[in-house]
Formats: structure tokens, C-alpha cells, sequence
């Protein structure tokens, strides 16, 4: 497993100077300090720094979509994409309205408000020199927070922040990333932590605040409320809901984003989920599979098969299996990898594409659900047990998580997982979902 320090990815960029932009991609950061270079690594001028107050400064990539609105003594700001499926906003500006009208009424009114929403997002709203924010429902838009010798960083970036600062990946997550089975079921850390000891994860459904006199502080906004079980006699009506609401979403995407656009169709149980809610706008949007390696051909035939019948026009896109089909792909990897934290390498396959795609011009939005992943249903399939403790513990989070056999590797993880549990989680949020919800929709 590789760390690549700044002046590595400085001088291979250097080399290879049209992938600046790759480089922490789409990426935001929210800080106190204002003498950073934008000529330099990392941002190449290719950032832009937007003053939010007297003491906060954005630095967004030029690919980030960054959205504010000021009322009274009040300054909120969106970074990303947002639609509210309730009321039908799909414009940030919109959005930005609705949340500074609700907060007139309270923080409670505020955080209902958000509740609604769904996208890939980081918002928040300045006030008197402290600054309240989250990320969007289940984390999709990852959002990292620091604060060390009087310097408070908010990004989208753990690395970015790590590389400003001078942060050193620790001992733990060298050993974990070079553990054995590690890279199975993906790259990803436990609990709330990143790869720095000095920069931590923001859980969704919290709202941090960063107060220059005491630090960050999080409280939970949702749920707060207990959720029922839905009664046999309403699952019909619950479903129809449910199916509203992804209609109106993929309607929303449809009008915000035309024909650039595009649905990833495979023809399982998640696509062919999206695509039905799409029967609206079918002539507003895009259509594709791709094929990277053998076992994908039989999906994406099948889901040619199902645009055919329905009368719409489907792509399938034919990747390589051999890297030295693409140009520049180490370049390609190196940039993901720091991207990701230096966590461990991508799957060859998931980089393969994103050097494919990067020379495709066809979309800039792929739509896609994972309906059937998240949720109990899921993870009886995944570990195969209808039964589930009441109560999670840090050795089942961990085991879910990662297949981890070092003693100590064991152990640390325990602890790590521990402690977010303890910070998370208390005897009445497991009243308002089953825990196993909160794993799938906050952590996994």
C-alpha cells in the first residue's frame, strides 16, 4: 500500500499537467485560514475562493457546484446537488429560500425542512461567527472536519486537509489497509474516523457546529421521532408513497439536468426500480449499461432487452479489461487513490472505467438507486440470519464491516467502533429505527 505525499503527487502532475483537475475533484473546503496559494498544489488555479463571513473562506473546484443566500444576519450555503421530492425543488436557490424561511420559525422547522431532501450535498448556515452544518441523508457527499493549532477545515477531502496541514496517515490504518483481507467489500474506515488522527468524519443526520470558542459540538436532528413499523393493511399505500416520491425525484432530475443525463441500467431489482420511476420523463434522459468484464455482458443485454420493449434508446458501452488500452491510466490511479485518503487501491476494474469514461462525452449525471441494498432485507441476504441482537455491539459492527483477523488489528477496531457507538448512539435513538437501519443508512 502506497502514501503518496504532496510532493509526489506535486511532481507527477507536474508530468502530467491535464489531470490537475482530478485532483480532489468536485472538492470543497471551508476554513478560518486565508494565505493559501490557489496558484499551487493542490489547487492549481483551478479553485476559487469565496469569502462566506468576516472569518470563514470557501475554496471550491471549478467542477463543484456551490449555491448561497443571505437573509438578515444570516449567510447559508449549499455545495452540490439537492431536490426536495415534497415540495418539487429541484433549484439550489430555491432550496436555499425554503431553509432561511423555516429557520425564521426555529432550528426545529430548520432541520424538518432538511429532512426532505435528498442529493449529494454539504450545506450549512453562518451565524455570528459560528458556522452549522451536515451532509446530505446517508453520506453520499463525504464531509471531513478538523480543528488543530487554532485552524478549524471543513472539506469534502480528508487528504486535502491532511496535505494543507502536514498530517501523517496513523499506525492503525497503515496496518489495516495492508491487512489481508481488507480490501473486500470495498474501501472504507470504521466508525467516524479518517485516516489522520486530527480529522474526523461527519456522520449523517447530525448537525455540527464549529464555535471559535469552544470547538466542533453534533446533535442529532433525525430521526427524533419513533418511526412505526408499517401495518400490514397500509404496505400498499406506504409503497405507493414510496414510489411518489422516486417519481418526483427522477422528474426533478429530469428537468435540472435534460438529456445530460443518463440512467446506469443492469436489469436487477435497483435499476429496473429507477426506471420504472423515470416512466415520466423517458424522453428527457439517457440510457446505458457497460460492459468491463464477461459476467457484466448478461446484465447489460438483459437491460437492452428492457429499453427495447419499452421503446427506448440503450448504449452499452464496451471497456477494456487491459490497462494499457488507456492512456495515462497509473496517472488515473494514483489521483483516485489520494482522492479516496490513500486508503488502499481502487478495484482495477472501477479505474478502468473512469478512464473509459472520462473521454465520453454522452452525460454528466448517472442516475441510479440501490433500493434493494439498504436495509434489513439486505443484510439477511448478505449474512444469511433472519435474527438480529436488540442491540448492536462494537464486534458486530466490526464483523459486518471487515473481515479482520490480526489480534490486534481486532481489538483496535473494537475500540474504534466503541466510541462511535458511544458518540452516535444512545437508549433512545434505537427507539426511534432498528440499529441495523442506522448502520446501513449512516455508516455502510
Amino acid at each position: 500500500m502506497t502514501y503518496y505525499k504532496p510532493k509526489e503527487v506535486d511532481k507527477l502532475l507536474s508530468k502530467n499537467p491535464k489531470y490537475k483537475d482530478k485532483l480532489y475533484c468536485r472538492g470543497f473546503l471551508i476554513t478560518t485560514k486565508e494565505n493559501f496559494s490557489l496558484a499551487k498544489y493542490p489547487f492549481y488555479d483551478l479553485w476559487r475562493k469565496i469569502d462566506l463571513s468576516n472569518t470563514y473562506h470557501l475554496y471550491v473546484h471549478k467542477d463543484a457546484h456551490i449555491h448561497t443566500y443571505s437573509d438578515e444576519n444570516k449567510d447559508f450555503f449549499l455545495i452540490g446537488h439537492a431536490y426536495n421530492p415534497y415540495t418539487m425543488q429541484e433549484r439550489e436557490e430555491d432550496i436555499l429560500f425554503s431553509l432561511a424561511k423555516e429557520m425564521k420559525k426555529g432550528e426545529s422547522a430548520f432541520w424538518n425542512y432538511e429532512s426532505e431532501l435528498t442529493g449529494v450535498f454539504c450545506l450549512g448556515v453562518i451565524k455570528n461567527e459560528k458556522i452549522m452544518f451536515c451532509t446530505d441523508c446517508t453520506g453520499m457527499q463525504m464531509v471531513f472536519y478538523s480543528y488543530e493549532n487554532n485552524s478549524m477545515m471543513i472539506s469534502s477531502h480528508s487528504k486535502l486537509i491532511a496535505d494543507l496541514c502536514g498530517f501523517e496517515q496513523t499506525k492503525y490504518i497503515k496496518k489495516l489497509i495492508s491487512s489481508r483481507f481488507y480490501h473486500y467489500w470495498g474501501t472504507f474506515l470504521p466508525g467516524d474516523i479518517s485516516p489522520f488522527a486530527e480529522v474526523t468524519r461527519v456522520v449523517p443526520n447530525f448537525s455540527y457546529v464549529f464555535n471559535p470558542e469552544k470547538g466542533f459540538s453534533f446533535k442529532r436532528f433525525f430521526p427524533c421521532d419513533i418511526i412505526e413499523e408499517v401495518d400490514t393493511t397500509y404496505v400498499d399505500e406506504k409503497l405507493e408513497e414510496i414510489a411518489e416520491i422516486m417519481r418526483n425525484n427522477l422528474s426533478m432530475i429530469a428537468k435540472k439536468w435534460g438529456n445530460r443525463a443518463a440512467l446506469s441500467v443492469t436489469g436487477g431489482r435497483d435499476s429496473t426500480a429507477t426506471l420504472a420511476s423515470a416512466k415520466n420523463v423517458y424522453e428527457k434522459l439517457k440510457f446505458f449499461s457497460y460492459e468491463s468484464q464477461p459476467s457484466e455482458a448478461v446484465d447489460a443485454e438483459a437491460a437492452h432487452k428492457i429499453c427495447q420493449t419499452l421503446g427506448l434508446t440503450h448504449t452499452i458501452y464496451d471497456i477494456s479489461e487491459n490497462d494499457s488500452d488507456f492512456e495515462d491510466i497509473e496517472v488515473l490511479r494514483v489521483l483516485m487513490e489520494c482522492n479516496a485518503g490513500c486508503i488502499g487501491p481502487n478495484n482495477k476494474n472501477d479505474v478502468r472505467k473512469r478512464a473509459y469514461f472520462n473521454n465520453i462525452d454522452d452525460f454528466d449525471i448517472e442516475v441510479k438507486s440501490w433500493v434493494s441494498e439498504l436495509g434489513r432485507g439486505e443484510a439477511q441476504n448478505k449474512y444469511g440470519t433472519l435474527r438480529w441482537p436488540k442491540k448492536p455491539s462494537p464486534g458486530y459492527y466490526r464483523c459486518m464491516w471487515k473481515v479482520i483477523v490480526n489480534p490486534i488489528l481486532i481489538v483496535q477496531s473494537n475500540r474504534i467502533f466503541r466510541e462511535y457507538l458511544k458518540k452516535y448512539y444512545n437508549k433512545d435513538t434505537s427507539k426511534f429505527l432498528p440499529w441495523m437501519d442506522y448502520f446501513y443508512w449512516e455508516f455502510s
